[in-house]
């Protein structure tokens, strides 16, 4: 038992086909890319990764330990049907400074990836280019490379060990910037109606139009027209002046 092999990254978005990709297939990508509406891990897409995974293992004859971090979305029952991958999942409750990947690989990772942007943008600068934004498949990319380059055979055992990975001292506002989607939420344990609509949104999406499936950004609706408009506020207005201690000043 080594621990040193490195699995394909999954990478979630919110649109089956984005823009960015253009005539690019998504099988092509370096990366297992999914999609959901809020981008985010689900039980769903675990599932379907671990049940994959234990199918490619088992047809390489193999056995394998996977440490998983103890979230909703990682369903333990699932731990039962699975044939070579023996699933132990990591105390729960404990914060990203506790878990030796988050403050190995994942840190090291993130570390570089924002590395590889600022050069971007300054070699943008220095030709005398604006600094575009990263798309999801510039970011796939970068990300990819890092992970190739950075990531090397020994270092989950030295996670595991609680080792320091970096060999240089970076200074506190590079930490900073390093950190600042530490917070980012990325997963949460779906309620009954999410479920639902989650469920809709999939029927849905398969009807959808390529315009429509390449759009990242959630369209919010408006109202119907001004009449509407104008005869809720006369209700809100109303509802107001009823309340006790309410005078006209306010209008």
């Amino acid at each position: 038992m080594t621990g040193i092999e490195k699995l394909k990254l999954v990478v979630i978005g919110k649109s089956q086909k984005p823009r960015c990709f253009k005539k690019r297939k998504v099988e092509s990508l370096p990366v297992t890319y999914t999609n959901n509406k809020k981008a985010w891990m689900t039980s769903a897409v675990y599932e379907s990764w671990i049940f994959d995974l234990d199918k490619k293992i088992s047809n390489q004859k193999r056995k394998v330990l996977l440490f998983v971090d103890n979230c909703l979305v990682h369903p333990k029952i699932l731990s039962h049907e699975l044939k070579e991958i023996r699933v132990v999942f990591l105390p729960p409750n404990i914060t990203s400074k506790l878990q030796p990947m988050d403050q190995g690989i994942i840190k090291n990772a993130k570390y570089y990836y924002w590395r590889s942007v600022m050069r971007r943008n300054l070699r943008n600068l220095e030709s005398g280019k604006e600094m575009n934004n990263v798309n999801l498949l510039n970011a796939i990319e970068m990300l990819y490379k890092v992970v190739d380059e950075t990531v090397v055979e020994e270092s989950p055992p030295e996670c595991f060990r609680y080792q320091k990975l970096f060999s240089v001292t970076y200074a506190i506002e590079f930490q900073n910037f390093v950190n600042v989607d530490s917070d980012i939420i990325t997963t949460s344990y779906p309620t009954d109606i999410e479920m639902l609509n989650s469920t809709k949104f999939q029927e849905e999406s398969n009807d959808l139009s390529e315009e429509e499936a390449d759009s990242d950004d959630d369209v919010e609706s408006s109202p119907n027209n001004l009449s509407q408009a104008t005869d809720e506020l006369k209700i809100l207005r109303k509802y107001i002046r009823e309340q006790p201690g309410t005078t006209d000043e306010i209008f």
